[in-house]
């Protein structure tokens, strides 16, 4: 009783089992259109709502707005554009997917189910609102463009505007005149944010101020051990010296930036502990804190390329005398930098007049240039005494080279650039003239930067190409692909990197005159669209795409060639050059699919590419004839392998080691260690001696004239004795030694035979063998008939064996 109850009680719960899946399907198959609605409705939600935030921005922007104002507009615009492009994005793959739905339910028929032709009409209802909301997207993302296209102009129309400014210049009593008449600036802005600081100052604990000492003391302290342990690590850890030269720049350059900005936001989280800043503050103090963490960078980013006080950490091919005479111009860079930002922002912090602003940056604009100027005079002194201030490296960067070719050039160019700005603050240009000085400083920085980042990539891609060919000779590759492969890879990277820092280094020099990185990077986002060359679609983004889906499949492809050449294969049984063939053909099959996964990336298949085809079969027809037949060859070479890597092959009169297997031609490495380049077709359609073929045995054999007088049993015992205690010679084929003939000078010539393990080693015990038969026959008294011929030949030498294609 009790097992039949739990019997028909299991029953019951698999039939409800059951029940509930079906019931759980069913719910979820018509949840599905109510998914892809709200997916519709959240992408009309977002346009909505982008276009409500693009309707709040004024529709004709006032070119009276201040710069500030300007920039929040272009930053709301940037905003809207960057999720409009993100929407826009995401609806061609909703299109798709209601298009692949479309696609399943098959063409309507004219007699078709009630619920199949609703789910019909809904799925077109929803593909077209998609396709709808992606051309308004599409438009909006064109709105955007145009506000943002219309600030920039705004600002850069303005910027040229204020260098073309003049007013009274320093030397002139005008100016003085007016600085002494100029009533006093409006300090109630300044009174308000000096309270509200003094607030936070006086609300401030003791405590919380000892605190602040102790981490203003840490960080020193933190920063010089830091150093010297740094220091210690690049001059251990790093196995050369430019590559640690380097590190120790960055290490520098990264403690002079860090180091002040650290302090500076503890000083202001302390004081901002209890009683926080108001917004105005914050914001302040934040861009005085920015300011000079960019004037940490830029002093030490100088200090450490000069390295004045440690030559031996230099990088730049500088003199001593050179990095001493420019020691002082980072810190005045560096200065003038944070400097020109207070007076700028004191202008608007303190109410301060046109006057005074101008004096300001007149006698700061002056320093400068009378600092650089003494520099340039330094170092024009150092040429007369013989000194070449800038000295040739052949191993730096293409960046160093080109300065010091054009150095000369770039001497007159700052001399004359210096003078200008000195005479136009003096003429009262002070706009034009202080930005020409924060151009230059800018320019430096800029280069400075570049020429560190170039310096480390060239550094590091020497030691990991030194590294790569390393690794190789110690496995001893024999085709010797992987160093050449792996570095032709490293050296890409390299070059993708430097372009990628040539790019960046315009795009940051054109950041002054106008056009900011942010403006700069809407001009490239609107590479995502696509443009017509004639008939043919093309989208820059996608070819971008399919480029780097190409290395990353080149990249995946070595990697498993060297899984294969280097875990799997060697752990079977197959022969090295059966390895290296296996390897050869799963590189060429992983590059196809590499190849077409681009395409396919790009979105161009092989049936779209048909024309490419035929416009090749003429040429292949004609001119790739020799080419197409010699790569079939090389394909039918690593396939049938009627010889390999390490064969010993002999053709056309050319002996030697087949070194390399390519698609074209086959390497092979004559005695004298000489390379001849095979065409493949000639192992195919021509006759070829492979001695090595099939792990075929060599043979030692050689004729030896004797007088008539000699006993031939003795001279057998002789020789037999001498192949038998050779360690070289095998057992089995057992040697032979045979009478042969009398000659024609009356002499017995007898025949001995010998084998061993390979041809390579016959010529080898042939001599050895050779020297203890003359020393046997001496001791035994056995005279010689000189000349002796000798001849050594292959045993039962093979037919040449012709492949044909």
């Amino acid at each position: 009783m009790p097992v039949s109850f739990l019997i028909a009680d299991t029953s019951a719960l698999r039939t409800a089992h059951r029940a509930l899946s079906c019931l759980i399907v069913t719910f979820l198959l018509c949840l599905l259109p109510r998914f892809a609605l709200a997916q519709d409705m959240d992408a009309a939600i977002g346009y909505d709502s982008l276009r409500q935030q693009f309707a709040e921005l004024p529709a004709d922007i006032d070119a009276s707005l201040p710069d500030n104002d300007l920039l929040a507009l272009r930053d709301r615009a940037l905003a809207i554009r960057t999720e409009a492009v993100a929407l826009s994005e995401s609806l061609p793959g909703r299109i798709d997917g209601l298009q692949t739905r479309l696609t399943g339910l098959g063409e309507a028929g004219a007699e078709e189910p009630a619920d199949l032709a609703a789910q019909r009409t809904q799925l077109q209802t929803q593909r077209a609102a998609l396709q709808t909301q992606a051309s308004l997207v599409n438009v909006l993302i064109l709105d955007t463009d145009q506000v943002l296209e219309k600030i920039a102009s705004i600002r850069r129309e303005r910027f040229h505007a204020q260098l073309g400014q003049r007013t009274p210049s320093i030397v002139s009593g005008t100016l003085w005149h007016d600085l002494l008449q100029e009533k006093r600036p409006d300090l109630r802005r300044t009174q308000a944010i000096l309270a509200d600081i003094g607030t936070s100052i006086k609300a401030t604990p003791i405590w919380i101020w000892a605190v602040i000492l102790l981490w203003i003391g840490a960080i020193l302290v933190l920063q010089t051990r830091l150093r010297k342990r740094l220091d210690r690590l690049s001059a251990t850890r790093l196995p050369t010296r430019r590559l640690r030269r380097a590190a120790h720049a960055w290490m520098l350059t990264g403690l002079a930036t860090l180091a002040p900005v650290l302090v500076l936001e503890g000083l202001n989280l302390g004081v901002s502990w209890y009683d926080p800043f108001s917004l105005p503050v914050r914001d302040a103090i934040q861009g005085f804190i920015g300011i000079v963490g960019f004037g940490g960078f830029a002093a030490g980013l100088g200090i450490a390329l000069l390295s004045a006080s440690k030559p031996a950490w230099r990088l730049p091919p500088l003199h001593d005398a050179t990095a001493i005479a420019l020691r002082p111009l980072p810190l005045i860079g560096a200065l003038l930098i944070v400097l020109s930002w207070l007076i700028e922002q004191s202008a608007q912090w303190l109410g301060l007049g046109l006057t005074l602003t101008v004096w300001l940056n007149s006698i700061l604009s002056l320093a400068t240039a009378l600092s650089a100027i003494y520099a340039l005079l330094r170092l024009r002194k150092l040429r007369h005494q013989g000194i070449q201030p800038f000295q040739d490296d052949t191993d730096n960067t293409w960046l160093a080279r080109v300065l010091f070719r054009w150095q000369h050039a770039l001497a007159a160019l700052t001399w004359a650039a210096l003078i200008i700005s000195v005479a136009l603050l003096l003429i009262g240009y002070v706009a034009l003239g202080s930005f020409i000085l924060r151009q230059m400083i800018w320019v430096v920085v800029i280069l400075s930067a570049a020429y560190l980042l170039s310096v480390t990539i060239n550094d590091s891609t020497a030691l990991l190409s030194e590294r790569a060919a390393h690794a190789a000779q110690d496995d001893g590759d024999i085709q010797a692909t992987r160093p050449a492969g792996s570095k032709q890879f490293i050296v890409l990277c390299s070059g993708i990197l430097q372009l990628g820092i040539f790019i960046l280094t315009v795009m940051l020099l054109l950041a002054p005159y106008g056009q900011g990185p942010l403006d700069l990077m809407r001009y490239f986002s609107q590479l995502r669209g696509s443009f017509q060359l004639g008939t043919i679609d093309i989208r820059p983004s996608l070819l971008l795409q399919g480029a780097l889906v190409l290395l990353l499949g080149i990249a995946a492809v070595k990697a498993v060639q060297r899984w294969l050449a280097e875990r799997l294969l060697p752990a079977t049984r197959m022969d090295r050059g059966l390895q290296v063939s296996i390897t050869t053909l799963a590189g060429y099959m992983g590059y196809i699919i590499a190849l077409s996964v681009a395409l396919s990336s790009i979105g161009i298949s092989f049936e779209r590419v048909t024309w490419i085809a035929s416009a090749l079969s003429v040429g292949i027809g004609f001119g790739l004839q020799a080419i197409v037949q010699n790569f079939v060859s090389g394909l039918i070479m690593l396939a049938e392998r009627p010889v390999k890597v390490g064969d010993w092959v002999s053709l056309n009169g050319i002996e030697g080691d087949i070194k390399r297997i390519n698609v074209r031609a086959t390497e092979i490495q004559m005695g004298d260690r000489s390379t001849v380049i095979m065409p493949n077709s000639e192992f195919i359609t021509k006759a070829v001696r492979n001695v090595t073929h099939e792990h075929a045995m060599g043979r030692v054999q050689f004729t030896l004239p004797l007088p008539l007088s000699v006993s031939p049993a003795t001279v057998r015992t002789v020789l037999l004795e001498a192949f038998s205690q050779h360690p070289a010679i095998l057992p089995a084929p057992a040697p032979a030694v045979t009478l042969e003939d009398i000659n024609s000078s009356g002499n017995l010539v007898f025949k001995a035979t010998g084998y061993v393990n390979s041809p390579r080693t016959a010529s080898g015990a042939r001599s050895a063998i050779l020297f203890d038969v003359f020393e046997r026959l001496a001791a035994a008294g056995i005279p010689l008939s000189s000349p002796a011929s000798i001849v050594v030949s292959q045993a039962q030498p093979p037919e040449p064996t012709s492949h044909h294609e």
